[in-house]
Order: structure tokens, then C-alpha cells, then sequence
């Protein structure tokens, strides 16, 4: 009896040992436009650029993070405001979206967004974007080529779980480079 005992002991915790640690979760939020929202008020307040009307699109955030997508001139600039109002800006020359995928196992600590824009053929393509989400400051830590990378999403994830531990300093081209990623690095340089 005592040595079933001692068995089922040493099993039960080489299995505690063989549990993975907690992984990252990914959850989403759309920035389409049945999530988001025309804010023609605040619209209306945005200086026009040239000949195109500003519009600003409120969307669904997560955990303390409000989101808006601001269509202004050849500009778009997705924005990440926080409770304390303090606020990131990403830009891209086309759009973003459609998702924004949060990255953390409780609470986010890293925000992956997608970023378009045109190749020098006036094809789309596009970049990811990683936010790293953090107490006193956000900031944009990696931007990936998704064309010159075939595994874009992988290394989008990596950084993001890396995130917490990034520094804010400078963003950085993760992977392969190529001439989406260089210029949203390009229109994000602080």
C-alpha cells in the first residue's frame, strides 16, 4: 500500500512538472465597420487635409484601452487612448485593420495590428504592427513585412509575448525586411 502510494506521488508530480506554463492568449476586436463607429462630431473638429474630409471611427477596445481609426487624408492613424488619457498613435498610408488581436494570459500585454498600404505595383500589402501595452507607457515595438515574411503572423506573435520585457526605445523591423515594413517603420519613427 505504501509503495502504490509512493508511485502514484512520484506520477502525480512529474505530470505537474510536464504541464506546459501558461501561454499567451490571443483574443480580437474588430475594426470594421460594423464595430466602429463614424464619431461625425469629432470628425467635424479634425482640420481637413487638402481635399479630403477627416473621419474618425470609435471602435471596440479591450481592458482599459479605447480604439479609434482616423481616416485623414493619404494619412490613417489607428489610436490606442488609455484610462489616464495618455494615447498611442500607429500610421499607415491605407487602412488598418480588419482586427486587432490582443496578446497576454490575464490581461493584454502586447496588441497586434495589421497595417496596409501599397506596393510599389499599387498592389495591397501589408505590415504588422506590435504595440507593447504596459502601465506607464505604450509604444510601438516591431513591425513585420507580412510579404517578405511567410511566417508574418508567428513572428508578430513572438514579439508580442516578448513585449513585456521589450524596451520602449525604438521599434524595430523583425524578420525579413521589405518595402511595406520599411514604410510603416518609416511613418512610426518617434
Amino acid at each position: 500500500m505504501r509503495m502504490r502510494f509512493c508511485v502514484l506521488a512520484l506520477f502525480a508530480t512529474a505530470s505537474l512538472h510536464a504541464l506546459p506554463a501558461s501561454a499567451a492568449e490571443s483574443r480580437y476586436t474588430n475594426l470594421g465597420n460594423t464595430s466602429c463607429k463614424l464619431d461625425q462630431e469629432a470628425s467635424r473638429q479634425i482640420k481637413p487635409h487638402e481635399d479630403f474630409k477627416p473621419l474618425l471611427y470609435r471602435c471596440s477596445g479591450f481592458a482599459e484601452r479605447e480604439v479609434s481609426v482616423t481616416y485623414h487624408g493619404l494619412m490613417v492613424r489607428t489610436t490606442l487612448a488609455r484610462k489616464d488619457g495618455k494615447s498611442l498613435d500607429v500610421l499607415t498610408p491605407y487602412d488598418a485593420g480588419p482586427r486587432i488581436e490582443w496578446r497576454g494570459e490575464r490581461t493584454p500585454t502586447a496588441a497586434i495590428l495589421r497595417l496596409s498600404a501599397r506596393d510599389e505595383d499599387g498592389r495591397p500589402a501589408s505590415a504588422l504592427a506590435v504595440v507593447k501595452l504596459a502601465p506607464d507607457q505604450d509604444c510601438l515595438v516591431a513591425v513585420i513585412d507580412v510579404k517578405a515574411n511567410r511566417n508574418a503572423n508567428e513572428l508578430a506573435r513572438e514579439a508580442a509575448d516578448a513585449a513585456p520585457s521589450t524596451s520602449c526605445n525604438a521599434p524595430r523591423l523583425t524578420g525579413a525586411a521589405g518595402p511595406t515594413g520599411l514604410e510603416i517603420m518609416g511613418l512610426n519613427k518617434r
